[in-house]
């Protein structure tokens, strides 16, 4: 009993730490219009982990580990997590700024951030993933 107790502990915790990277990732893109997508993305998480955090309040502890397993949410931050939207922000900054110069290094710094962010969101999504997969 104790071991489904910390799985539901655990996914509270990993769910957090997905919500957070996803608001930072939010506000990196925060009204850039060039970026109004990846925004949509983080947002896109922000709304599914509302859901399951929402979901998982509603499981009792005992049954938490199976019930949760089967939502469909879960399908969605899989989708997530194979998605590729880096190179088109690439190709995007290539088209608005073809030069080497100042702002092209600016949009590759940017880029930087940007990906450090994705990166740090889909480890978190990845971690919450597992913990309801099965061994």
């Amino acid at each position: 009993m104790g071991l489904v107790k910390s799985i539901k502990k655990r996914f509270k915790l990993v769910l957090a730490e997905v919500e957070r990277s996803a608001v930072d990732l939010r506000l990196l893109t925060d009204q850039l219009a060039l970026l109004e997508d990846v925004a949509q993305l983080a947002d896109r998480v922000l709304g599914v982990c509302q859901g399951l955090r929402m979901r998982a309040s509603e499981l009792h502890k005992a049954e938490f580990a199976m019930q949760m397993a089967a939502d469909a949410s879960l399908v969605e931050l899989g989708e997530i997590v194979d998605g590729d939207w880096v190179s088109a922000i690439e190709q995007r900054f290539s088209e608005v700024c073809p030069d080497e110069g100042p702002l092209r290094e600016f949009l590759e710094q940017l880029l930087e951030k940007l990906e450090t962010c994705h990166i740090v969101m889909i480890q978190n999504i990845q971690r919450l993933l597992a913990l309801l997969a099965p061994d």
